[in-house]
């Protein structure tokens, strides 16, 4: 799972809490976690400082790219979180502004626990 955010707000906040929950409890099955920060200056730097002062057992990295440097990944740059959900190196489904409730169904849907239909689809 990777998880593109461009804002740094509660709602992100939670998102990547509750992704960094679900790489934990998905060790065992080789559920990896990612987040990409995506743009630069306050916003990006905050969350980027909060992700380590948190201590998310979710690797972060921060990206500073346009509209244009995000077209080969399908990102909508107005979106505040973009999470891409990948099984066996294939992408499975995305999703816009998923709510951090919403994340454990739509991992287990791909890995196969039940849990309902994947976003995207």
């Amino acid at each position: 799972v990777v998880a593109f955010v461009t804002k740094n707000d509660e709602a992100a906040r939670k998102l990547l809490r509750a992704l960094a929950d679900e790489a934990k409890a998905g060790a065992d099955k080789h559920l990896h976690a990612n987040v990409v920060v995506l743009g630069g200056g306050a916003e990006a730097n905050g969350l980027t400082a909060w992700i380590k002062d948190q201590k998310l057992a979710v690797p972060a990295t921060c990206l500073a790219a346009d509209d244009k440097g995000l077209e080969p990944w399908k990102i909508n740059a107005k979106a505040a979180n973009t999470v891409v959900f990948f099984k066996e190196h294939k992408v499975e489904c995305s999703a816009a502004d998923l709510p951090a409730d919403e994340l454990a169904g739509q991992v287990k849907a791909i890995a196969g626990d039940g849990g309902g239909a994947m976003a995207g689809q």
